[in-house]
């Protein structure tokens, strides 16, 4: 929990009067002036007008908890608050899932930072159909100043992906470098962008750069759940026996060492065993609303990296001062039919990835803080985000639509006709499910305080 917070709901609290009739107000912002940098200065095209700001007022998404704003409802007696949100109205930059060390405007579509690499991740996530969005570079690599420093990276990430390090760092997000236009995954970058005229395709400031994210319907995800649970794994059901049967001996000399390695699969396993297909089917939302700096939060669990997908990147076992490498590399549930397509300038670059992560539990775990048998829970929020990433004055914009600047004719058909939607669009959708949550928490928690009397 968060410094200066106040549980409201472990006491019943009421809300006050004030607290009903006041609108909700947006995290203060502190101006952070325009950016300059002297390695930029001397360039009228690469140097950026907006004031940027940063917000301090508010709890940011760190530690295994997250934040969303709530608001007193004096429809719901029982529980008394509502998920709210904040302005801008719309699918933008998160106020709460963001580094600490980014700068944004006031319309929270454009990030900036003064630092080395810094995240920040949008507020709506994609769990399922086509979506499409842009992103701008308003500075990024200048030709004319070979001495810039201003660096990004755009792409997306699920909700572990780390805020402190560039996106593609590792295995929960998927993401696109400026140097040479690469693309990257688990640090590991490969030439993506290839163009015969032209043997430097880096993406360069002014450019848009459009990405048209596919996933296939929640009903066939749903179906790779349930061969999870079946084969007791968190990852690619056909993999586990072998994956499981090779970790639990592998090369590991010291009994002791051997032994806690096997524990620590078995309790793994022993938990998604106990998982039932139905609810898992369900969204569950454990929340409690809070006071920080006299606003209202709802906070939550958030979901954690965990080893398997960590080791994706360094696929090592500490034990001591030894490191032992893993016999048997883990394989991640994928997504059949997922891709992510990329446009730049309106001129498709071909599809950077596909067979992307599954991201529902298993394969998502929530913070050790929850209690055991709620960590493989699905909160609604889960899903792969736009997200952003910069460094020493880099700068981009996020464009959710409807008014594209990079789209050509035949993208352009798809949105119209509704085979492709605006990114935009689900903000809308978001919120519907929400209130449909919301409503559903408060019918249950009245049927369960009538069956405890």
């Amino acid at each position: 929990m968060a410094e200066d917070q106040t549980p409201l709901a472990i006491f019943r609290t009421p809300y006050t009067l004030e607290d009903a009739l006041s609108p909700s107000t947006p995290p203060t912002m502190i101006p952070n002036g325009p950016l300059s940098l002297s390695s930029s200065s001397s360039s009228s095209s690469s140097s950026s007008s907006s004031l940027f700001y940063k917000t301090d007022d508010h709890p940011f998404n760190k530690r295994g908890f997250k934040y969303k704003p709530c608001r007193p409802n004096p429809l719901f007696p029982k529980l008394l608050y509502s998920t709210s949100d904040l302005p801008p109205y719309n699918a933008r930059i998160s106020y709460f899932d963001r580094s600490q060390g980014t700068i944004v405007n006031q319309k929270m579509d454009t990030v900036t930072t003064t630092e080395g690499w810094r995240s920040v991740r949008s507020t709506v996530p994609i769990a399922e159909g086509k979506w499409y969005f842009e992103f701008e570079i308003i500075k990024g690599i200048d030709r004319e100043l070979p001495d810039n420093r201003c660096h990004v990276r755009l792409g997306i990430a699920r909700r572990e992906a780390s805020l402190e390090a560039p996106i593609g760092y590792d295995a929960y997000g998927y993401g696109l470098r400026d140097v040479k236009g690469q693309k990257i995954h688990l640090s590991r970058p490969v030439n993506f962008c290839h163009d015969e005229k032209n043997d430097d395709q880096s993406l360069v400031t002014g450019d848009v750069i459009g990405m048209l994210v596919e996933l296939p319907s929640l009903t066939i995800q749903r179906d790779i759940v349930h061969q999870q649970i079946l084969h007791k794994t968190p990852g690619e059901p056909t993999d586990a026996t072998s994956y499981y049967d090779n970790n639990e001996t592998g090369s590991l000399s010291n009994a002791n060492s051997k032994k806690r390695k096997k524990r620590k699969l078995d309790d793994e396993r022993h938990q998604i065993t106990k998982l039932d297909d139905g609810h898992q089917q369900q969204i569950t939302r454990d929340q409690i609303p809070i006071r920080y700096k006299n606003q209202l939060y709802y906070e939550q669990f958030e979901y954690i990296p965990t080893a398997p997908f960590e080791h994706l990147l360094n696929p090592v076992t500490v034990f001591g001062e030894r490191a032992i490498r893993d016999s048997k590399p883990f394989r991640p549930a994928t997504l059949p039919g997922s891709k992510l397509t990329v446009f730049k300038n309106g001129t498709s670059m071909g599809v950077a990835f596909h067979d992307l992560y599954a991201f529902l539990p298993p394969s998502s775990k929530l913070s050790k803080a929850q209690s055991r048998d709620k960590q493989y829970k699905d909160d609604g929020k889960l899903g792969y985000f736009p997200m952003m990433s910069v460094f020493k004055g880099g700068e981009v914009k996020l464009n959710p639509g409807p008014h594209w600047n990079g789209v050509n004719q035949d993208l352009k058909r798809r949105l119209e006709n509704g085979d492709i939607k605006g990114y935009y669009q689900r903000y809308h959708e978001i919120i519907s499910e929400d209130i449909v949550f919301d409503i559903i928490d408060e019918v249950e928690c009245e049927l369960f305080e009538e069956k405890v009397r």
